[in-house]
């Protein structure tokens, strides 16, 4: 299995766990970790391809997800893990395969009942991230897109990504035994909050009106928020803090 590079800070049983996006980087969440890490035990990953992390034989969402679970589950203690994007489906592919979660939060994660159905949950906005290469404009574009305030830290992350991955993102063969992501969420026994930002331009709202009606596990529940667009935690964070204390269910 692909070791992952990491960042692990802070101390104690209970432990919260960041995974980012599509072509982001575990720094993405920086903020958190410098809070967070006071009280408790941190740990933040590079995807595979992504960050410091290596580049896999072959991307498949099954695999990669398959890599994130198995990690999550060798850590020990109580876990929250926080899952953006990208890193949001790789969980809900195999979320019932999880040991010793108290609580999960998603941002930006619409959950799919097949492949079919991205072309509702995301929009045109979002074909960028789907892109192998960007020119300088496109890469400008898809940064303020994430953050006009933060662009420059995310064009760099951006350019640190594999392209490869992206290249795969866009074939058949990456959704290879892609699971149905509502029927997991409605058989999932772990407290997931899924939130969306009204103002996230990756993502057709109106397909969360989809979600919301086939969506009926009392434990799951959809989070809309008013501004923060893609990253509430790095547009908003002291916002992100709060929710994310209510979600854990610890004062932070």
């Amino acid at each position: 299995m692909i070791k992952l590079s990491y960042n692990s800070v802070g101390k104690g049983d209970c432990v919260f766990i960041f995974l980012h996006g599509n072509s982001l980087s575990s720094k993405i969440f920086d903020y958190q970790i410098e809070e967070l890490s006071r009280n408790f035990k941190v740990f933040a990953f590079d995807l595979p391809g992504h960050g410091n992390s290596p580049v896999p034989h072959k991307y498949q969402i099954k695999e990669l997800s398959k890599i994130l679970i198995d990690t999550i589950n060798d850590i020990k203690g109580e876990k929250h893990i926080i899952a953006h994007s990208l890193s949001g489906h790789l969980i809900y592919q195999q979320i019932n395969n999880l040991i010793g979660v108290s609580s999960i939060l998603t941002i930006g994660s619409p959950p799919l009942e097949n492949t079919e159905a991205m072309s509702r949950a995301f929009s045109e906005t979002g074909t960028l991230l789907h892109q192998e290469t960007w020119n300088d404009s496109e890469l400008h574009k898809l940064a303020t897109y994430f953050s006009a305030s933060h662009a420059s830290l995310i064009s760099k992350q951006l350019k640190q990504s594999d392209p490869g991955f992206r290249r795969a993102l866009a074939t058949p063969d990456f959704f290879t035994n892609f699971s149905n992501e509502i029927s997991n969420l409605n058989h999932c026994h772990f407290s997931v909050t899924m939130l969306f930002s009204q103002d996230d331009l990756f993502i057709n709202l109106s397909y969360l009106d989809e979600i919301e009606k086939s969506i009926n596990n009392p434990s799951v529940k959809i989070l809309k928020r008013h501004g923060g667009s893609h990253l509430p935690f790095l547009n908003d964070p002291k916002m992100f803090t709060k929710l994310l204390s209510n979600v854990s269910g610890k004062q932070i």
